[in-house]
């Protein structure tokens, strides 16, 4: 399995990356609109559809535009640190608050939360089952 690294942005003006294999993906911070992460995406011959998690990797605003949008629109999960994701919430820089789709995710913890390309779909139901262990794609992770 070849693992594919690839930046969409990188500056002062919005930071995001694409880390993932032929079939999926996960964005690492997203701090460029939603248009331009899928046009650069769809430049690379990489599904939008394929996206799996959006991990932030800190709360500057050149990180986060995006990550309310990717989580509540698209319904991808959003990974962080509970200091971020407070963070996030209190920025005037996110183009949209995170109410459901943020998981916290802690240096040197265990996470029950998983990474899942078996997830059919992202609807709210199954974006939330990334955090339930009983499911058998929350237990085999990605």
């Amino acid at each position: 399995m070849t693992l594919r690294f690839m930046s969409l942005a990188s500056g002062s003006s919005g930071n995001c990356y694409y880390v993932g294999t032929a079939d999926y993906g996960v964005l690492v911070d997203a701090g460029i609109g939603l248009r331009t992460i899928r046009k650069a995406l769809r430049q690379a011959d990489i599904d939008f559809d394929r996206i799996l998690a959006v991990l932030v990797t800190h709360d500057h605003g050149d990180h986060i535009k995006t990550v309310g949008c990717l989580g509540e629109r698209c319904h991808i999960p959003v990974y962080a640190t509970e200091r971020v994701h407070t963070g996030i919430n209190r920025s005037r820089y996110v183009d949209e608050p995170l109410r459901t789709a943020g998981r916290v995710i802690e240096k040197g913890v265990p996470s029950p939360s998983a990474i899942s390309p078996s997830r059919p779909s992202r609807s709210r139901t199954t974006a939330a089952t990334a955090s339930d262990t009983s499911s058998p794609a929350a237990r085999t992770g990605w």
